[in-house]
């Protein structure tokens, strides 16, 4: 492509574009390429676009009022114009408001085996071993009410379980996930504060445990990729705990009876071996047993 002039202008339902397949390498204009966008949220390019020198470029992202990088970078008046229209990278003093195309990306869980994570991208927890992925549904007492999820759209904040390590995540095309009720919000690295009608939590730990402890007077500060909990009124609990059930379990030898309920990740029933033969006939993964997952080591 040469030209882009308004090429996207007025698109006012458009949340979620991707051009990293257009050919820019000879792209001179983009006058006002996504100017009214008002719902435009993620624009995912290549990194042709960091190196891209454009003629003209008027009101590029004029009025994308929803818009921001990968990195958190907001929309602002001041930056309309092509200066943003790279990878968002304000760590290196490269702000932008595309996201780069990636087939993966990678989430850290502490000792505490849990952790928060937001990504710019549709992301696949189903191949990645050891890890489990759910959106929190709301509370029971002091305990989080939770919802496993094995795939979710871009830009929603997630709790992961597993053992301490980095985890590589696939990224696809998209989810078809409800999200809905998840009571997770995505950080943007300012303070997050008390708020009238609102309770909210962070993760943190005690006793060398994860909880969710409640914002009072202090704020607390939530980076960028991780998320923190907020209910509408007025909860009473301090803390919030994880129901022990919650995270994947060694799939118990005793259970696997021939005949059992046993079925592999894609639906698909597995006649179990017989007791006492130490798994033999199971590949390492996981599986689901009685409705619950758990993992063949």
């Amino acid at each position: 492509v040469t030209d882009m002039n308004r090429m996207f202008v007025n698109c006012s339902a458009l949340e979620t574009i991707d051009i990293s397949s257009f050919d820019v390498s000879k792209l001179n204009y983009t006058d006002y390429m996504f100017s009214s966008c008002t719902s435009l949220k993620t624009i995912y390019c290549d990194d042709d676009w960091s190196v891209l020198g454009l003629a003209n470029s008027g009101g590029m992202f004029d009025g994308c009022t929803s818009l921001a990088g990968s990195q958190g970078t907001p929309y602002v008046f001041a930056h309309r114009d092509a200066g943003y229209a790279r990878p968002d990278d304000p760590d290196n003093d490269k702000p932008g408001y595309f996201t780069e195309t990636k087939s993966e990306v990678s989430a850290t869980i502490g000792a505490t085996e849990w952790a928060t994570f937001v990504a710019p991208y549709a992301l696949n927890f189903l191949g990645v071993d050891g890890l489990t992925a759910y959106i929190v549904t709301g509370y029971t007492g002091s305990t989080v009410e939770t919802t496993e999820v094995y795939d979710v759209p871009a830009n929603t904040p997630v709790l992961l379980n597993g053992s301490a390590d980095t985890y590589t995540i696939p990224v696809i095309a998209g989810s078809a996930t409800n999200v809905s009720g998840n009571k997770l919000v995505a950080g943007t690295g300012a303070a997050v504060e008390v708020e009238a009608g609102k309770t909210k939590y962070v993760l943190s730990s005690s006793d060398g445990k994860a909880v969710f402890k409640k914002i009072n007077a202090t704020p607390a500060t939530v980076a960028r990729g991780k998320a923190y909990l907020m209910f509408d009124g007025e909860v009473e609990a301090r803390m919030l705990t994880f129901d022990n059930e919650t995270g994947i379990n060694e799939l118990p030898l005793s259970s696997l009876t021939r005949g059992g309920e046993l079925y592999n990740l894609q639906g698909q029933r597995i006649v179990a071996p017989h007791q006492g033969e130490n798994g033999s006939g199971l590949p390492k993964g996981l599986y689901i047993l009685n409705g619950k997952k758990y993992l063949m080591k």
